[in-house]
């Protein structure tokens, strides 16, 4: 059944299944009904020295959970995402449990709603997820940013959320104001404990959409500085 998968997972599925079941690559169900188990031993992850507050995302090639299977195996700190929206969501848990098995020392969520994580993060404690996550915050300004982040198979965006954005005369200030607003209450998550500032941010060109997510960035810091009571003297 994985010889078929056209993404050559072995341990799928990934987060790309449609919201029908549907393959993300292809006009055919998801070969992977339920998560795949790890079936080897468990890999003893290797610690993080520190996990970040924010981290901001960059596209290469998809693997599998081997890999980090074997970044740990040679003293590696390997991160993992894992896809709450995408079918089947009540198994996501269990996937990303196998995912630690493997030797993850972090996982990165994609993109849901902040009820949906919570829901998620429930139930990874319940299938004995330890690891620290990151969970992604949506960052759009424009059309064509929040079409982007909308279109990806095994993402949610509130339509509604996203309108409000769009339709504000500073949709700039707006969006950076919703994105804030949703990355405060993913951090009030148990188990959450960073934040992934994602998705295009804006069609103006990769310096200002570079800008944008740096003033959410800061604005984010802000806050969580705000937040730590001062050390008692």
């Amino acid at each position: 059944m994985t010889g078929s998968c056209p993404k050559h997972m072995v341990l799928g599925p990934c987060g790309g299944v449609r919201a029908d079941g549907g393959c993300e690559v292809v006009s055919d169900p998801c070969v992977f009904p339920v998560p795949a188990q790890w079936a080897g031993s468990s890999v003893p992850p290797v610690p993080l020295q520190a996990v970040p507050l924010i981290l901001t995302d960059f596209s290469s090639e998809p693997y599998s959970v081997r890999l980090a299977a074997l970044a740990a195996s040679i003293g590696i700190s390997a991160a993992v995402p894992e896809t709450p929206a995408a079918p089947p969501r009540r198994l996501r848990a269990f996937r990303l449990a196998q995912k630690q098995r493997a030797g993850a020392a972090v996982a990165v969520l994609n993109h849901d709603s902040v009820a949906s994580v919570t829901g998620f993060m429930a139930d990874a404690e319940r299938a004995g997820v330890t690891i620290p996550v990151i969970a992604s915050v949506a960052v759009f300004t424009d059309e064509p940013s929040a079409a982007a982040l909308s279109g990806l198979p095994g993402l949610e965006l509130d339509p509604e959320a996203v309108r409000r954005v769009l339709d504000d005369p500073d949709p700039v200030a707006a969006g950076l104001a919703a994105a804030a607003r949703e990355a405060r209450a993913l951090l009030g998550i148990p188990g959450v404990v960073g934040l992934n500032i994602s998705g295009a941010a804006s069609a103006r060109g990769y310096e200002f959409a570079a800008q944008v997510k740096a003033e959410l960035a800061a604005r984010i810091r802000e806050e969580r500085d705000h937040d730590v009571p001062a050390a008692r003297s």
